[in-house]
């Protein structure tokens, strides 16, 4: 098998798993404000896990300052972390990717989701 056949294999490999820890996330979550929008994530992660980002959307810049302030934002962070772990995401990925929030009006000013995550 090739370098690039065995990065499109565990890149394969790992996307289910991420994908069952955000619904967790999301699951755990659902009855908090604010609420959130979207999840999701993206990454070279079968070249490295590390390289996982994962972003929660939210409606508004002021759903951001509330989330942050009312420890929304550091337990999105916390169960993300914790559910990929639970998952079976590669351990010693968990303390290096990177988890954030994001409000639509930012993306929006921004251009876009395009230009936001670029």
């Amino acid at each position: 098998m090739s370098w690039q056949q065995q990065i499109e294999v565990r890149q394969a490999a790992l996307e289910p798993v991420v994908n069952r820890a955000l619904a967790a996330v999301r699951a755990a979550v659902v009855e908090r404000r604010p609420a959130l929008r979207e999840a999701f994530f993206y990454g070279a992660i079968g070249i490295d896990p590390k390289h996982l980002a994962v972003w929660y959307i939210l409606a508004t810049d002021s759903d951001i300052a509330a989330a942050t302030r009312t420890g929304l934002a550091k337990e999105l962070e916390r169960r993300t972390r914790e559910a990929l772990r639970t998952e079976g995401y590669p351990d010693l990925a968990i303390d290096q990717l990177h988890v954030g929030l994001a409000s639509d009006e930012a993306i929006h000013r921004a251009g876009g989701f395009r230009a936001y995550f670029a």
